[in-house]
């Protein structure tokens, strides 16, 4: 896992409970994406881990 990745994985664990920290990560990572700055497959993995967050579970 890249550094980048493993940082805002600890991030999105670290807001777990805490939804607007959660929506300020989603919005920065949308734009990255829709920039084509992050690869699909990470991409798919932080979405992933935030859905579970939002659900509760980290």
């Amino acid at each position: 896992m890249e550094t980048w990745q493993q940082h805002v994985s600890l991030e999105i664990a670290d807001a777990l409970g805490d939804e607007d920290r959660l929506l300020e990560i989603v919005e920065a990572l949308l734009g990255m994406h829709h920039a084509s700055l992050i690869p699909d497959p990470i991409s798919d993995s932080l979405f992933n881990q935030i859905d579970l967050t939002n659900e509760g579970g980290a």
